[in-house]
């Protein structure tokens, strides 16, 4: 169960970012994007950070959206690029592995706080 570990990360991210910005106010909405190649189960990852928000005043009223990214690839044989479906790494077209282009990465996007 890596979404523990990953919840940590998002919340320390918020927390260093709050410092260094020198911002004190309570935080209400941490946005997160994952590519699907990281294999998180969001409503796992929504629960720890439901329950590592609590030690943290700044952060316990925090809502955590997600949003996935498809995983884009590339044929390195026929040069076609597409969006992968199924777990298969061979084109569909000529058979040659592919590469991954993106899916892959994991970031907070934004955080909003209270006016």
């Amino acid at each position: 169960m890596h979404e523990f570990g990953i919840a940590q990360n998002i919340i320390d991210i918020v927390l260093d970012k709050l410092k260094e910005e020198n911002v004190s106010k309570k935080v209400e909405r941490v946005s997160f994007r994952y590519g699907q190649l990281n294999q998180i189960i969001p409503e796992t990852l929504r629960f720890n950070f439901d329950m590592l928000k609590e030690e943290n005043s700044l952060l316990k009223s925090a809502r955590l959206e997600i949003e996935v990214e498809p995983i884009h690839v590339e044929c390195s044989g026929c040069g076609k690029s597409f969006v992968l479906t199924e777990p298969n790494f061979l084109c569909e077209i000529c058979k040659t592995p592919l590469s991954v282009i993106s899916g892959d990465e994991m970031r907070v996007d934004s955080i909003d706080v209270e006016d």
